[in-house]
């Protein structure tokens, strides 16, 4: 490699081509002409020493190098980013963009109260909410999307890279539609033959299903739904005979149309966690909307919610 050292202007240059797909249009986008962008990435290839881009006949792709580089790109685009951002707020200037992925579970629980308190302080700060749950989340973090993440983390923990702290324990329980012939039952093992719904991804919240059956020393039973998100499996729950493992919050919250099954087992909890990276230094805003999620979370009308049996 070359001993001039990179410059932004050069990793904006590749993340256009990228991003767009063609020279000309990452020129047009870029506001330069198309032989000033050409001569910018020739240059950064000549200072890698290796080939970043492969011309088509339909614009140009990046080689392994170019988005090995493009990786590092945005990652260093959202850090430029968060600075202007925090060098702005911390001027009093209440502006700027905080990016979350959040599960669904906090999602209906309590992240929508922070953001109302957020926005008394940020008004004028963009918040963008993606739903994205384990293992998922880790592309957003890897793709620089989100500054945070609000949601369970596997057994096993996410990595050296990552810092996590407590937010809340939800309670589980098994829902049944209102009517369900087994709707008084009291062991898991009365349930082995029905057909369960798993919500969220098998590697991930949805494991939770097999989880409690190997808990008890029982095989999992078949699971011929899976579902991505908790409106859906209140939905599955309300109109079907398919029945699952929901937060005890929302089951109570729709007692109009499920029921709680009196289990004498003691299932599981979702523990919900704030994920930061822990190279990543937050905006105010961004610590403000965690903060605002904290209180929230710790809401005495969450924990007011008791088991019922």
């Amino acid at each position: 490699m070359a001993s001039s050292e990179i410059t932004f202007a050069q990793l904006r240059a590749l993340l256009a081509v990228h991003r767009q797909g063609s020279i000309t249009s990452a020129a047009q986008a870029l506001e330069v002409t198309q032989p000033v962008l050409t001569r910018t990435l020739r240059l950064l290839e000549q200072q890698t020493g290796v080939d970043l881009l492969q011309r088509t006949s339909r614009g140009a792709v990046l080689t392994p190098y170019g988005l090995a580089l493009v990786e590092r790109a945005q990652r260093i685009e959202e850090e430029m980013r968060r600075a202007r951002e925090e060098l702005a707020q911390l001027q009093g200037k209440v502006s700027g963009r905080v990016s979350l992925a959040c599960s669904p579970i906090p999602m209906m629980l309590f992240v929508p109260q922070a953001i109302g308190q957020f926005r008394r302080h940020f008004a004028d700060v963009e918040v963008r909410i993606s739903e994205a749950v384990y293992p998922e989340l880790l592309d957003e973090f890897k793709a620089s999307r989100i500054d945070f993440a609000i949601g369970p983390i596997p057994e096993q923990g996410l990595g050296r890279e990552f810092k996590t702290s407590r937010l809340i324990d939800v309670d589980l329980v098994l829902a049944v539609r209102k009517g369900h012939r087994l709707a008084k039952h009291r062991s898991i093992q009365d349930f082995l033959d029905q057909d369960w719904m798993v919500m969220g991804p098998p590697k991930g919240p949805g494991a939770i299903v097999s989880t409690v059956f190997e808990q008890f020393g029982l095989r999992a039973p078949a699971s011929p739904l899976y579902l991505q998100t908790v409106w859906s499996a209140l939905e599955v729950i309300r109109h079907t005979d398919l029945i699952g493992f929901i937060p005890r919050h929302l089951a109570l919250r729709e007692s109009k149309d499920m029921v709680v099954v009196p289990l004498t087992e003691k299932l599981p909890t979702i523990r919900i966690h704030a994920i930061t990276l822990k190279n990543t230094l937050l905006t105010p805003a961004s610590r403000a909307l965690i903060s605002a999620i904290r209180t929230c979370a710790a809401s005495p009308a969450l924990s007011r919610i008791k088991p019922t049996v």
